[in-house]
């Protein structure tokens, strides 16, 4: 009964029918030994680095910064990544002032909106946006009759 169970455990957290080899095995050795034991799977033979828990789910074998310069590098990229997000969420946010400014009739906040766009984030943009805003400025210098700005 208990092998019936830790199959259709690793079948549901494999997202397919195909079961690891080693599950397999003690599945069908049927060992007493085994059946309350946990079924560990080791790392190398195990799909995507899981592993077996006493519980039968398959669990992500997580691997830790070994000495305090891993660790530092680590601590390093996660702040890498989330100054990046964050820079690109503020750029965003300029990008969509800058719409809705332009939409409703405040073309002053548009223009200043836009402006930090262009001039923050210069080099940084897909021709696409800087397409986009540039027409945005566009449209809301010639609203504010500034028409040399608008070329």
């Amino acid at each position: 009964m208990q092998s019936w169970y830790n199959e259709a455990i690793a079948k549901s957290n494999d997202g397919s029918d195909n079961m690891d080899s080693s599950a397999t095995e003690e599945s069908k050795s049927g060992n007493a030994k085994n059946q309350g034991s946990c079924n560990q799977a080791s790392a190398a033979g195990a799909p995507n680095g899981k592993q077996f828990g006493e519980d039968g789910f398959k669990y992500q074998n997580l691997s830790f910064p070994a000495t305090q310069d891993d660790l530092n590098d680590y601590n390093r990229e996660v702040r890498e990544q989330i100054e990046k997000k964050y820079e690109t969420l503020t750029k965003n946010v300029h990008f969509y002032l800058c719409y809705l400014f332009l939409e409703t009739g405040d073309f002053r906040n548009a223009t200043k909106h836009g402006e930090i766009v262009l001039k923050n984030y210069d080099g940084r943009l897909l021709k696409k946006t800087q397409f986009t805003v540039m027409q945005y400025l566009a449209e809301a210098y010639c609203m504010l009759e500034e028409h040399e700005k608008a070329l």
